[in-house]
């Protein structure tokens, strides 16, 4: 698939790897988290109704060249390969037409190999669909991640609209821009318009309970594994979960 970059002047902050420390299933030399969570949502069939639909993607496991902290790309290990042709065929059942990516180089080569399945032929890049950057933790031992970046999104899901990786972005911020480009993808969508959206685990966390009306304490039910999605609906009233 042809990968379109989207035209901006948002700084690029190439953003960290697997959820930094939000991650479904035990430990694994690709994606070094310490929570397990609730299976990822089922995927529907989305085809008959007059609204638009998003399959909301995290990209696949991936491994890095580094055992430090770090907001590189990473690349799909073999596993995250097989999980991303897996999505491409929810995306090809579902009816997508259109596909969606984070800059960063996991999400681009989840979503190009999605889209070969799907039949797809163009991906295009949304800057602000890329993951929370690790900040000033850069440099620090995977073994210090999620104690020093599970305080910060505590400190959120309480209501917090300071809180924020020292360094990085407040975690309001990352909310605003992730729901403000799905907003503009549904919109160019129309009714009855399909697309798969591959972006982060802690994007998709922190954005998803806030976009849907939910409360932020819901968060860590929208911890997705390697390759999983859920279904965002857009209609008239606002966003919705779907499935």
């Amino acid at each position: 698939a042809q990968v379109q970059v989207e035209s901006t002047d948002v700084r690029e902050a190439s953003v960290s790897r697997c959820t930094h420390g939000f991650h479904q299933g035990p430990p694994e030399r690709t994606c070094r988290s310490h929570l397990v969570v609730c299976p990822p949502a089922r995927a529907a069939v989305l085809r008959g109704c007059r609204m638009a639909r998003i399959l909301l993607a995290r990209h696949g496991l991936s491994s890095y060249e580094t055992d430090l902290m770090t907001d590189d790309g990473g690349s799909l290990t073999p596993q995250g390969r097989r999980q991303a042709r897996a999505l491409g065929d929810v995306a090809l059942a579902a009816g997508v037409t259109k596909v969606w990516c984070s800059p960063m180089s996991r999400a681009v080569q989840t979503a190009e190999l999605a889209a070969a399945v799907a039949g797809v032929d163009e991906v295009e890049v949304r800057q602000d669909l890329r993951e929370y950057s690790v900040g000033d933790f850069a440099g620090r031992s995977l073994a210090d991640e999620a104690a020093l970046l599970m305080p910060v999104f505590e400190a959120w899901m309480a209501g917090d609209d300071l809180a924020m990786v020292p360094g990085a972005d407040q975690t309001s911020a990352i909310v605003q821009r992730v729901s403000r480009v799905l907003e503009q993808i549904a919109t160019e969508l129309g009714p009855d318009g399909v697309a798969l959206v591959v972006s982060h685990g802690g994007a998709i966390m922190t954005t998803v309970p806030v976009l849907t009306g939910g409360s932020r304490n819901d968060a860590l039910n929208f911890v997705l594994g390697g390759g999983a999605n859920l279904v965002l609906v857009r209609d008239e009233t606002g966003w919705s979960l779907e499935g």
